[in-house]
C-alpha cells in the first residue's frame, strides 16, 4: 500500500497479522489483530472482526492476503487451510490473495482454478516487477503484461520484508 496516507482512510483499513503461536486471535490495536490463520476455523472469526470494525460500505470490502502459501508448510493444517481458502474464493466477497507458485504447485493450481480473477506477477533483473491478467469474471480485460511502476528501492524493501518473514515463519509453521 505504497504512498497511501493512512490517516485519510480511518475506519477503512483493518490489518490482520499471521501469528501461528497463538490459539485464535489477539487485538493489537483498534484496527489491527493477530490471528492464527493456520486454523481454518479462525478465518471466520477474523473476517467477522474486520467486518465489525469496517462497517457497511456501498462498494463492499476488498480483502487482501499475501504469501498464503506459507500456510501450506504446516503438515497438520495444510489440507484444511487449502480447502478453507478454496471455499472463501467461491463466495461473493472481493478477495485478492497472493501466493508464490514456486512451492506447493499442485495446491496453488487448485487455488488458481477456484479464483474468479487470476493475475500473474513475475520479476525480472534488474529489480523489475511485471503483472499480467490471465482471467477476470464477467469483464473484458487486457492480457498484455505491464511493468509495475515501483522503484528498485521499493522492490528491494518488499523482497527484504518477504525474506525476513519466510526465514521466521517457515521453520515455525513447519513444526505445527
Amino acid at each position: 500500500m505504497f504512498e497511501i496516507k493512512q490517516d485519510n482512510y480511518k475506519r477503512k483499513i483493518f490489518y490482520v497479522d499471521l501469528n501461528p503461536e497463538i490459539n485464535s486471535t489477539q487485538t493489537v490495536k483498534e484496527d489491527q489483530i493477530q490471528a492464527n490463520l493456520l486454523k481454518p476455523e479462525v478465518w471466520d472469526n477474523t473476517l467477522q472482526k474486520a467486518d465489525k470494525y469496517l462497517g457497511k460500505s456501498e462498494i463492499g470490502t476488498l480483502i487482501l492476503g499475501s504469501a498464503l502459501n506459507l500456510l501450506f508448510f504446516s503438515k497438520t493444517y495444510k489440507n484444511g487451510i487449502l480447502n478453507k481458502i478454496k471455499k472463501i474464493l467461491k463466495n461473493n466477497q472481493n478477495y485478492v490473495f497472493s501466493v508464490s507458485n514456486n512451492v506447493f504447485q499442485e495446491d496453488i493450481k487448485q487455488l488458481e482454478n477456484a479464483a474468479d480473477n487470476l493475475i500473474f506477477a513475475r520479476t525480472e533483473r534488474p529489480m523489475r516487477l511485471h503483472m499480467r491478467i490471465e482471467r477476470m469474471k464477467d469483464v473484458i480485460f487486457n492480457k498484455q503484461e505491464i511493468e509495475v511502476p515501483l522503484s528498485e528501492h521499493e522492490l528491494r524493501n518488499l523482497r527484504t520484508e518477504a525474506e525476513q518473514a519466510r526465514k521466521h515463519l517457515i521453520p515455525l509453521i513447519s513444526k505445527i
